[in-house]
């Protein structure tokens, strides 16, 4: 995205509003598809996973804004279909600052994971460390493990593990080096910086092969939103990569980046 970014596109059909000066768009297709995600929940559990995936994903992006801030750059935030935009009025140069930028937003949702468990701990209830698909999770249970009926402290359980899902699953998974994801950037960043004239496509070729190895690990989970997100990145780091013969592009953080 350009430094003068025109979000004007971005403005059809959207919630606007500033918050701590940032410009923040939210579109509708991310209720949309937050609404997909909560399955076949009770009502009212929809409505805290929907708050809670809101709340994190705006967390996210200001992780990024905050690290943008610390190198005198202003940015604006858009919340999309699938994740989050951090857009810059200008660049930043060099693998440190983009790399920093990049971490800073999974950084601020494992900072909330570690909020979400003391809550956890001082309100009574048990944590138990497991695995979620491949990547490890973190849950919290009653005491004892007895099952909750619809009260206060149900959906106060609900909301908890809801939060440590979004921001510790999804932060893990924002890590794997596939464009534009966080870790795509972080990977992108580094390699151009050690290989300025083809790093670019290097960086491409590693996101492709990491996006289909991770769609295949979702085949044999059975996990066909994991096998269409990480399929679809695989196949446009491809092309791209294929269109790619060489030579310096400037690197854009958040150029294109979800969450």
């Amino acid at each position: 995205m350009s430094p003068n970014f025109d979000l004007s596109a971005a403005n059809r059909g959207a919630w606007s509003f500033h918050l701590f000066g940032v410009w923040v768009r939210v579109q509708i297709w991310l209720w949309i598809i937050l609404l997909i995600l909560a399955g076949e929940r009770d009502p009212r559990d929809v409505l805290i996973w929907v708050a809670v995936c809101f709340v994190s994903l705006l967390l996210h992006e200001f992780g990024h804004v905050v690290a943008f801030r610390l190198f005198g750059v202003d940015s604006a935030v858009i919340l999309q279909a699938w994740g989050g935009l951090t857009a810059p009025r200008r660049d930043l140069h060099g693998a440190m600052p983009n790399t920093l930028v990049a971490l800073a937003g999974p950084a601020a949702g494992f900072l909330l994971v570690g909020v979400v468990l003391i809550a956890g701990y001082f309100t009574g209830f048990q944590i138990r460390v497991g695995w979620h698909l491949f990547l490890p999770s973190l849950s919290v249970l009653p005491p004892g493990g007895a099952p909750l009926q619809a009260s206060l402290p149900y959906y106060w359980l609900v909301a908890l593990n809801d939060f440590l899902f979004v921001n510790l699953y999804w932060g893990i998974l924002n890590l794997i080096p596939v464009y534009p994801l966080d870790g795509g950037q972080v990977a992108r960043a580094v390699i151009e910086e050690r290989d300025p004239y083809g790093g670019r496509k290097r960086s491409l070729i590693l996101s492709a092969v990491a996006g289909a190895a991770a769609a295949l690990v979702g085949v044999a989970l059975k996990n066909l939103l994991m096998v269409m997100l990480f399929g679809l990145l695989a196949g446009l780091s491809a092309m791209e990569a294929e269109r790619t013969r060489g030579g310096r592009r400037p690197y854009r953080p958040g150029e294109g980046k979800w969450r």
